[in-house]
């Protein structure tokens, strides 16, 4: 990962769109790394992980009409 900008008020339009891209994936792989590793400390103690279910599809049908 490369330093950040001293300032942000020389980077370009186009510069701010890729600072602000890159830090969205960062900010997603944290997120990633943040559920894994809750699930890992739930397992090391014992705990119930998150059920293993699917979405009924009820909030699709209820949102037509």
């Amino acid at each position: 990962m490369r330093e950040p900008p001293d300032t942000l008020d020389g980077l370009s339009s186009a510069q701010l769109r890729e600072l602000v891209a890159s830090l969205f994936a960062k900010l997603a792989e944290l997120a990633r790394t943040n559920t894994a590793l809750r699930e890992e400390i739930a397992r090391l103690k014992g705990l119930k992980g998150r059920p293993d279910t699917k979405a009924s599809g009820m909030e699709k049908a209820s949102g037509s009409g």
